[in-house]
């Protein structure tokens, strides 16, 4: 499994995200060395849109409504999944509607079209997550956040 996979994975099955890991992976190595392979862009980059990503994902993580066991019917990442792909779809189901973004995007229209274990959920969101242009991650953001709030 890649680093990332394993990094994402103990996050997503934490009972809170630690911030060790997100401070010794993320800001430590790169974003506040005076020296860094990532450009300010990038810099810039990871800090908004780490977080986006976060907040989504404690948004499903925390909900009384979801499971934290995988493999039960009502699984957190199975949500946040099935709702990633709902707000890409410019919120439409994707038996009634193919989004500009997937026609443009057909490798992510094909992950859709996946079925995924459980097991295999946190590196796929994650996945997905990254496959997702700057513009559309806050699109999703803010779909998910305004179609979520009652959580």
């Amino acid at each position: 499994m890649a680093a990332s996979a394993t990094i994402i994975r103990t996050l997503l099955l934490s009972d809170a995200l630690p911030r060790d890991i997100v401070i010794q992976e993320i800001f430590a190595k790169h974003l506040y060395k005076e020296y860094s392979p990532l450009n300010s862009c990038q810099k810039h980059s990871i800090l908004r849109n780490h977080f986006l990503f976060k907040k989504i994902l404690m948004l499903y993580y925390r909900s009384s409504f979801y499971s934290r066991v995988p493999n039960s019917a009502d699984y957190f990442l199975s949500a946040m999944d099935n709702d990633l792909f709902l707000a890409i779809n410019d919120g439409r189901y994707l038996l009634d509607h193919k989004s500009e973004y997937f026609e443009n995007h057909p490798e992510l229209f094909k992950l859709s079209m996946l079925s995924v274990e459980d097991e295999d959920l946190p590196a796929y969101v994650y996945d997905v997550w990254c496959m997702l242009t700057h513009e559309k991650k806050q699109e999703v953001y803010h779909f998910i956040m305004l179609h979520r709030n009652y959580y």
